[in-house]
């Protein structure tokens, strides 16, 4: 997912951050139910941040790169880009926190296709996890 192309500025190679691509390396320490693993919402909100992050990179074609970005202490989960074509991504997994100002931030700045809030109040985590990266690319 981090071969060249278009990223915006502040963007950085999701390789290059420290996210886990394989949920199974995240949760095999801990012994926990996953009953357990849900009630610790900050553990629960890493375990779906990371399957996403996964799955956009497991699922997208050659032509999709996956990013992160951060300006400060602004972020924005994932940017996934196609060409010039880029959608920032937003998870929330059901943690109460204030809205994240990255997001907003990213679009007044870059002005992307589409942007997607993935999990409570956006497109629930099962189906965005049921179709490939490209599919958001194809819906644009």
């Amino acid at each position: 997912s981090c071969r060249a192309g278009f990223a915006p500025a502040g963007a950085q190679c999701l390789c290059t951050a420290h996210n886990v691509l394989n949920t199974a390396l995240l949760t095999a320490g801990r012994r926990c139910s996953f009953e357990q693993a849900v009630a610790d919402r900050t553990f629960w909100g890493q375990i779906v941040e990371a399957a996403v992050g996964a799955h956009l990179v497991n699922s997208g074609s050659t032509a999709t790169r996956v990013y992160y970005w951060r300006d400060g202490v602004l972020e924005v989960d994932f940017v996934v880009t196609q060409g010039p074509k880029v959608i920032p991504i937003e998870v929330k997994s059901g943690r109460r926190f204030p809205p994240k100002r990255g997001a907003e931030e990213f679009r007044e700045r870059f002005d992307p296709h589409q942007s997607l809030l993935v999990g409570e109040g956006g497109i629930p985590l099962e189906e965005f996890l049921s179709v490939p990266a490209d599919y958001w690319f194809e819906t644009i």
